[in-house]
C-alpha cells in the first residue's frame, strides 16, 4: 500500500510539472480560415504570414480567390501550401510577394495571379515577385497575368512574374504564363515570366507560355545562369530579341530534354545568347519559332528563327537536338551566328527552316538552316541538314567572309536556294579576309539552286576543301 501511495504522489508531481511548464511555440501562425470560403481574406493571410513557418489553408471544399490589396513582404522564412485550391490576386493594384535578403519562400500548388510592380518600394520590377537575394521556391505552382511596366526610367519595368536580384530561384512542375514586362528604354521591358538579374535560376518540367517582352526575352531573360530541364517554351513574343530565352552578357544557360516552340522575335525566335555568354542544348525540339520584323522604312530585318548565338566570346553547344520549322524573313531560318560567335552542332537535324520574307524585295534572304556571320566559326559534326530553304543564297548553308565552317560525317539534302548555292553558298572575301568551308566525310544531294551552284556556289576570295565527299543530283536554273 505503501508504494502505491509513492507511485501515486510521483504521478501527481509529475503532472502538476507538466502543467507548469511552459506551452510549447506555435509553428507559424499557421493556418488561413476556418473551414469557410469567406473566412479566407487577406487579413486572415496577414495573420498566418506574420511568424513564418508552414501556411496552410482551410477554406472549405471549393477553390477559392483571396484578393490582394497589398505586398506581402517575407522577412521570416515562410513556406505557403494552398493545396492545389488557392488562388492570390493582386487584381493589378500590387505586386504578390517580396523576399528579403537570405530569407526562403516556398510556394507550392498555388496560383498567383493579377501582380503589378506598380506602386512598389522598389524600382517597379517583378509583377508577382520580387526576390531580393533570397531563395524562392515554386513548386507545381502557377503565375500568371502579372506585370512590370517602365516609369520611363531604367532597371525598371522588368520581369513581368519574377524579379530575382541574386538570389537562388527553383521552379518545378509550374507554369508561368501570360505575364508581360513593358518598357520603351534600353534597361527596361525585360522577361515577360522572369528576369534573372546574376542569380542561379532551375527549372524543371515546367511550362513557360504566352508571356510577353517590350524588349529582349519574351519568356526569360537571364544574366545569372539558367538551368532548364523537361520543360517547354511555348507562344512567347519578344519585340527585339529572344522569344523564350534570352541570356545577356555573362550569362550562362543549359536547356536539357524540352521543347521551345511557337516563340516570336525579331532576333533569335526561340533562343537568343548574345556576347560573352554560354550556351549548351541537350536533346532540345526547337520548333516553329520566328524571327520577323521591319526596320523604320518597311524593311525586313528578323534573323535566327530557331536560335541566335555568337558575338565576341560567345559559345553555343547544340547536341542530339532538332531544329524544324523555324523561320526568318531575313536570314538564317534555324540558326543564325553572329560576328565572332563559335558554335558547335553535334548529333543534330536542322529541316525545312526557312529564310525567307515571301516577296520579291531586294533585300538577301541567306542561309535557310544556317547563317554563319563574319568572323563565325561553326563546326557541325554527324548531323542532317535537310529541305531548308533560302530566298537567295544558302538554302542549306551560308557563310559570310571571314566565316569558318567546318562539317565532319553530315548530310546536306533536299536544300533549295532562290538564287545561289543550294547546299552551301560561300560569300566572296578579299586577298586578306577569306572565309573558308572545310566538307569531311560528307554527302551533298538533291540540292538546288535557281542560279548557280546547285549544291555549292564558292565566290572568289573564298576557299571550299572537300574530301571523301559525295555531291550528287545538283540542279541549278543557270
Amino acid at each position: 500500500m505503501q508504494i502505491v501511495v509513492r507511485v501515486v504522489a510521483i504521478a501527481t508531481i509529475l503532472t502538476a510539472l507538466v502543467s507548469l511548464s511552459p506551452a510549447s511555440p506555435a509553428v507559424a501562425a499557421g493556418v488561413v480560415g476556418d473551414g469557410t470560403a469567406g473566412s479566407c481574406v487577406e487579413s486572415a493571410l496577414d495573420t498566418a504570414l506574420a511568424g513564418g513557418g508552414p501556411v496552410i489553408f482551410n477554406c472549405g471544399a471549393g477553390p477559392v480567390t483571396i484578393n490582394l490589396t497589398s505586398e506581402k513582404v517575407i522577412a521570416t522564412d515562410t513556406q505557403i501550401d494552398g493545396g492545389g485550391m488557392i488562388t492570390l490576386d493582386g487584381q493589378d493594384q500590387t505586386r504578390l510577394f517580396s523576399v528579403n535578403d537570405s530569407i526562403a519562400l516556398e510556394l507550392s500548388n498555388i496560383t498567383l495571379t493579377g501582380g503589378n510592380a506598380i506602386g512598389s518600394t522598389d524600382t517597379r520590377n517583378g509583377g508577382a515577385i520580387y526576390n531580393n537575394g533570397g531563395t524562392l521556391t515554386l513548386i507545381n505552382a502557377t503565375v500568371s497575368s502579372s506585370s512590370a511596366t517602365s516609369t520611363n526610367t531604367n532597371n525598371t519595368g522588368n520581369g513581368g512574374g519574377i524579379y530575382t536580384l541574386g538570389g537562388v530561384v527553383t521552379i518545378s512542375g509550374s507554369t508561368l504564363s501570360g505575364n508581360s514586362a513593358s518598357g520603351s528604354l534600353s534597361q527596361t521591358g525585360h522577361g515577360g515570366a522572369l528576369y534573372n538579374n546574376g542569380g542561379a535560376v532551375t527549372l524543371t518540367d515546367s511550362t513557360v507560355s504566352g508571356n510577353t517582352a517590350d524588349r529582349e526575352g519574351g519568356g526569360i531573360n537571364t544574366g545569372g545562369t539558367l538551368d532548364v530541364t523537361g520543360s517547354t517554351f511555348s507562344g512567347n513574343t519578344s519585340i527585339l530579341s529572344g522569344g523564350a530565352i534570352y541570356t545577356r552578357v555573362s550569362g550562362s544557360t543549359s536547356v536539357e530534354d524540352s521543347t521551345v516552340s511557337g516563340n516570336t522575335a525579331r532576333s533569335g525566335g526561340g533562343i537568343y545568347s548574345t556576347s560573352a555568354t554560354t550556351a549548351v542544348l541537350t536533346n532540345v525540339n526547337i520548333l516553329n519559332n520566328m524571327a520577323v520584323g521591319v526596320n523604320a522604312v518597311s524593311q525586313p530585318v528578323g534573323s535566327g528563327g530557331g536560335i541566335v548565338g555568337g558575338g565576341t566570346g560567345a559559345t553555343l553547344s547544340i547536341i542530339d537536338s532538332t531544329v524544324d520549322g523555324n523561320s526568318a524573313n531575313l536570314q538564317g531560318g534555324g540558326i543564325f551566328n553572329n560576328n565572332n560567335g563559335t558554335i558547335t552542332i553535334t548529333t543534330s537535324t536542322i529541316s525545312d527552316n526557312s529564310a525567307d520574307d515571301g516577296t520579291s524585295a531586294v533585300f538577301e534572304e541567306d542561309g535557310g538552316a544556317i547563317h554563319n556571320d563574319e568572323r563565325g566559326t561553326i563546326t557541325i559534326t554527324r548531323s542532317t541538314l535537310s529541305g531548308n530553304t533560302a530566298g537567295d543564297d544558302g538554302g542549306g548553308i551560308f557563310s559570310s567572309k571571314r566565316g569558318a565552317i567546318s562539317i565532319t560525317n553530315s548530310t546536306l539534302s533536299g536544300n533549295t536556294a532562290g538564287d545561289d548555292g543550294g547546299g552551301i553558298y560561300s560569300e566572296a572575301g578579299t586577298t586578306t579576309q577569306r572565309g573558308s568551308v572545310t566538307i569531311e566525310h560528307g554527302t551533298l544531294s538533291d540540292n538546288s539552286a535557281g542560279g548557280i551552284g546547285g549544291g555549292i556556289r564558292r565566290e572568289i576570295f573564298s576557299t571550299v576543301e572537300f574530301q571523301n565527299t559525295i555531291i550528287a543530283n545538283s540542279t541549278t536554273g543557270a
